[in-house]
């Protein structure tokens, strides 16, 4: 597993093409963060790959970010952590409307990464 530090949080790419962000409290993550997590994405990963977005920390999101991912033809779907009521609402009322991706909602990490797994074959599957 790869761990990268940034201004805005960690993240770590695992195997089977899978990041996960932890981004860090009271942070307002914008575009240009989202290209930094995009450019870190696509350096480590060869193909198809997916993306867990922990919610452990509070943080918000500035439009722009939905459209970065959304433009990123490699990523192929979002799994949101989230383990609190209040994120578990906000995904469901604002983000995953906010995405051109597949988006789900998980509170285990293991659950999520198994989902993004999937997404990710059926992409490669896809394209064969």
């Amino acid at each position: 597993m790869k761990t990268a530090v940034f201004k805005f949080g960690r993240m770590e790419l695992h195997p089977g093409n899978i990041a996960l962000s932890v981004c860090n409290e009271g942070i307002n993550l914008n575009g240009a963060d989202a290209h930094e997590m995009l450019l870190f994405m696509a350096e480590g990963f060869e193909g198809f790959y997916g993306f867990v977005a922990s919610k452990e920390n509070a943080y918000s999101l500035e439009l722009d970010v939905f459209k970065v991912f959304g433009a990123e033809s490699r990523l192929i779907a979002i799994a949101v952590l989230a383990t609190q009521k209040l994120s578990m609402d906000l995904f469901s009322a604002v983000e995953r409307g906010l995405v051109q991706k597949p988006v789900a909602l998980f509170t285990e990490l293991e659950e999520a990464k198994a989902w993004l797994a999937m997404k990710i074959s059926e992409a490669e599957s896809n394209t064969l």
